[in-house]
């Protein structure tokens, strides 16, 4: 009999032994787990690198989405674009058309008011890209048709931060593709100070008055011009006050005549990277794309704050099923991630598709295209204070260079 309390040798040794097999399993496994290292390292590996890894599904996400354009021919048919200057890349609609079996007529503007007027005068398009408030006002006056989103599969990959857009949350009628912010490009190699404010733009100090004369640009259109005076004045960009509006044109009237101020739209570009111009309010796409052209150009958004422009993809009213059906299909092709860098690539516009920037070129995507502000304004779409801005802008531009610089 055991006393209460002792130990139990045959229990103990039992444990030993037991023990011991264990020990000796382990050690087994340990010898054999060597061996197969041993093995392993002679052969290929069980799995790809990661790098690999994320190629290959990338590959099948082409592949798949390749798959679905081709499900459908729309031989015989046309698709009419009107978008915006330097947008789609030659090869990118030479692939449409070789998925789709369609044709692609594409038209090019460069003011949000070109596109609006030519859509109000009646022309027919089926693919149209609006810029920021315009989607509101297009959407409001019935000139945009609802999208079917069985018809884009790829819409789910544009980032997060884009989804909910303020112009259209629900995307019902519009899909953001492509962004930029509106800044200050400048010659750091003429000038020796960095633009901060729109002030330095628009007021500079007496010191660099001599040399920005008749060097300095502005955007064209009235209600950007607007917006950097307003902000300057202490107002919002989106003030719809009668005093503060009529206050900004006449500071924006003073300053123009004062210092000679360019109007170049699409000149821009050209003009800084040739050095005619020295600094200009411009969109980081069209600083990148000055940059590219000459190293010597930077891109500054200024700190009392800066505004991002949305460009979307949307459908015309009015167009037949079948076109739409077809406007549709090229929409879904644009959201691939692929297509997309392409797309930023040439036109040095980011993109919605955070996916995408992998296969950005590295200068694009390091560059002034991906610059985004800190005070952060998105303009809003008034319908009365654009018509005021618009006419006072005539009477402050009366007479004013629109197209080339000295």
């Amino acid at each position: 009999m055991i006393a209460e309390g002792q130990p139990d040798c045959r229990i103990m040794k039992q444990d030993c032994r037991w023990a011991l097999r264990g020990v000796a399993a382990v050690l087994l496994l340990l010898v054999f787990a060597t061996g197969c290292n041993k093995a392993i390292k002679n052969t290929k590996p069980l799995q790809e690198p990661a790098s690999k890894r994320s190629w290959v599904f990338f590959n099948y996400q082409i592949l798949r989405a390749e798959k679905a354009a081709k499900t459908k021919s729309f031989e015989g048919q046309t698709l009419r674009i009107f978008t915006w200057t330097n947008s789609f890349p030659s090869n990118v609609l030479k692939e449409f058309m070789s998925r789709s079996d369609a044709a692609v007529s594409v038209r090019l503007y460069d003011t949000n008011e070109e596109l609006y007027n030519r859509l109000a005068a009646g022309e027919q398009f089926d693919i149209v890209m609006p810029a920021g408030f315009l989607v509101t006002r297009l959407i409001e006056e019935n000139k945009l048709m609802p999208l079917d989103h069985v018809h884009l599969l790829n819409i789910t990959n544009i980032d997060h931060l884009f989804q909910k857009n303020i112009f259209d949350p629900s995307q019902k009628f519009a899909v953001p593709y492509l962004w930029s912010t509106a800044g200050i490009a400048f010659n750091f190699a003429h000038l020796d100070h960095t633009p901060h404010h729109w002030g330095d733009l628009l007021d500079p100090p007496a010191d660099h008055v001599a040399e920005l004369t008749n060097r300095i640009s502005l955007l064209s259109d009235p209600v950007r011009a607007f917006a950097a005076a307003l902000i300057h004045l202490g107002y919002s960009p989106n003030s719809h006050s009668t005093n503060e509006l009529n206050a900004a044109a006449k500071f924006l009237h003073t300053q123009m005549a004062k210092l000679h101020v360019q109007l170049l739209g699409g000149n821009v570009v050209d003009a800084l990277a040739d050095q005619r111009i020295l600094m200009a309010q411009v969109y980081s796409s069209e600083a990148s794309r000055a940059q590219s052209l000459n190293h010597h150009i930077h891109f500054q958004l200024p700190e009392d704050g800066a505004w991002m422009t949305v460009y979307h993809l949307a459908i015309p009213a009015g167009r037949s099923a079948a076109q739409k059906e077809l406007a549709e299909a090229f929409i879904n092709y644009l959201l691939r991630a692929d297509v997309a860098a392409k797309v930023v690539n040439f036109s040095h516009r980011a993109t919605t598709l955070e996916s995408a920037k992998s296969f950005v070129n590295p200068e694009i995507k390091l560059g002034p295209s991906y610059a985004r502000p800190t005070n952060l304004f998105f303009q809003e779409f008034d319908r009365g204070a654009d018509r005021y801005k618009a006419r006072l802008w005539e009477e402050v531009t009366n007479g004013l260079t629109t197209a080339t610089a000295r």
